[in-house]
């Protein structure tokens, strides 16, 4: 296995379109004045925010063990229902969009779904 390491300044969005682990899911779509938060680009969905964890860096020890660094990322997915996912579920996000304010870096897609794992490995 080779080494990976993520700049800190750079973010591995690439890694969501494989396999990521969900470690948030809200019961109830984002708000904007109180009311569920819509979009004219999404007709008929609203905006989920899920968290997921993006591995930064990841090395393999002389003993074999290996050290992972991860990140937490929110991701706010554009679905008519809440997603079909639970927290520890590996998944795959569809329709990923990147864009950024003012520095700031944020995620949306139209959909994610469940990936079969491929190991037994914790984040």
């Amino acid at each position: 296995m080779s080494d990976l390491i993520v700049p800190p300044y750079l973010t591995p969005v690439y890694q969501a379109l494989e396999s990521v682990r969900v470690r948030a899911v809200p019961d109830d779509p984002e708000e904007r004045d109180g009311m569920p938060k819509t979009s004219l680009s999404f007709p008929g969905c609203r905006a989920w925010k899920v968290q997921v964890t993006l591995v930064m860096s990841e090395t393999e020890g002389a003993d074999g063990a290996v050290e992972r660094e991860v990140r937490r990322q929110p991701i706010t997915i554009w679905t008519p229902e809440r997603p079909n996912i639970s927290v520890g579920d590996q998944v795959r996000v569809t329709g990923l969009m990147a864009g950024a304010v003012e520095g700031s870096l944020f995620l949306q897609a139209t959909g994610i779904e469940r990936v079969e794992e491929t190991n037994y490995e914790v984040l």
